[in-house]
């Protein structure tokens, strides 16, 4: 009897006990200058009525000739675009040959084609200028499960295009597997071709920790000055190179100088999957990476570094953040820490224009959608 008292006192303490955590320490050298991105004075402001969700998970702005820019939303199966100079609506396009979309389903608006991604359907649709379909793409083969790759074409991971492919990305939710097959982070589609090629990876520490399963599987890419393909893992201080085909992978180190180490949960991964508010707690207690773009103008990246948010209990969450600046050439410029108004700044909606690095700021005005704006200071534009 005392045998069995004992066994299921025990069962408890070892389901709650977690793992010993892992350390993921910054070991680069990070930017000492903080004082080269400045906030501007003016605001990008597009009215958007009481028609639309005033936080887009799909979108872009579109440079035009000379100062003419637009900004282009996907509220489910239409397009709206606006002249972001003046904010107004400029036109709309009902998108009738692609099946019903939802909120994780995007668009890549490219001269006259639009490349449209179907969440549901996980196919791709390229649409002429009449936005009829011109081509599709089933993005999960009999190779490749829905379990190992589930793309997303939302702002912060578009769709992308570089000579002649597109490329998607997708989250592996929960804990990865150290001794099955890595599963592929990305599929590059060869227009010309009709050829899909599957690849790249999560670093190695995710196999070798748990991180939660959930935010910090989170995977940001852009393109790089070369027309690779540029990741951020937020688990991670460096972004990582892929070639086209994903044959040749080189890293960079861009780490943030207010991110000592990144530290694995001590949670059991059973009690991080049934528990949606101890996963928020264990990432908002952590250092994090998230967005990555690379700015043409500028011949810069932007790199988002995450910062722990102090007494957070429940519901909705924003943590503090800075923005590294790299270079080209891989050298680390600046890292400017967002300290003013960071909690209503939406990282979801970040882009690069002319004018500088856009992040939209939430208003009390559900009718408008507005973004601020960094320059770097040097910048003539």
């Amino acid at each position: 009897m005392m045998k069995k008292i004992f066994l299921l006192l025990l069962i408890p303490v070892l389901f709650s006990c977690g793992k010993t955590p892992i350390q993921v320490e910054n070991d680069g050298c990070t930017a000492i200058d903080s004082t080269l991105l400045c906030r501007q004075d003016s605001v990008v402001r597009i009215l958007i009525g009481d028609r639309l969700i005033p936080m887009p998970l799909a979108s872009q702005f579109v440079e035009g000739d000379g100062e003419n820019f637009y900004y282009i939303l996907l509220d489910e199966n239409t397009l709206y675009c606006f002249d972001a100079t003046t904010g107004k609506l400029l036109k709309t396009e009902e998108l009738k040959e692609c099946g019903t979309l939802n909120n994780y389903s995007g668009f890549l608006y490219r001269n006259d084609t639009v490349f449209l991604y179907n969440y549901k359907q996980k196919m791709v649709y390229m649409l002429d200028s009449l936005r009829i379909v011109k081509k599709q793409w089933n993005v999960v083969n009999n190779n490749i499960q829905k379990g190992d790759l589930d793309p997303e074409a939302l702002t912060d991971s578009p769709i992308l295009y570089s000579q002649g492919t597109i490329l998607l990305s997708g989250v592996k939710l929960g804990q990865l597997n150290k001794d099955g097959d890595k599963p592929p982070i990305s599929c590059a589609i060869d227009i010309s071709r009709d050829e899909i090629v599957y690849g790249g990876e999560y670093p190695c520490q995710y196999f070798e920790g748990d991180f939660g399963g959930v935010y910090f599987n989170t995977i940001y890419h852009t393109l790089d000055e070369s027309g690779n393909w540029l990741y951020s893992f937020p688990a991670d201080h460096y972004v990582y190179s892929y070639s086209q085909d994903f044959s040749i992978c080189e890293k960079m180190y861009m780490g943030s100088r207010y991110t000592p180490m990144i530290t694995t949960s001590d949670y059991n991964s059973l009690e991080l999957i049934r528990d949606k508010d101890l996963r928020i707690k264990y990432f908002v207690g952590q250092h994090s990476y998230s967005n990555l773009l690379y700015d043409k103008y500028r011949n810069v990246y932007y790199r988002i570094a995450q910062h722990p948010l102090i007494g957070w209990e429940s519901g909705a969450f924003s943590k503090p953040f800075s923005i590294i600046v790299m270079d080209v050439n891989g050298t680390l410029i600046s890292e400017t820490p967002i300290q003013e108004d960071y909690a209503n700044l939406n990282l979801h909606n970040m882009h690069v224009t002319r004018k500088g690095l856009l992040i939209q700021r939430e208003t009390a005005d559900e009718n408008v959608i507005e973004f601020i704006i960094y320059k770097l200071i040097n910048d003539e534009r």
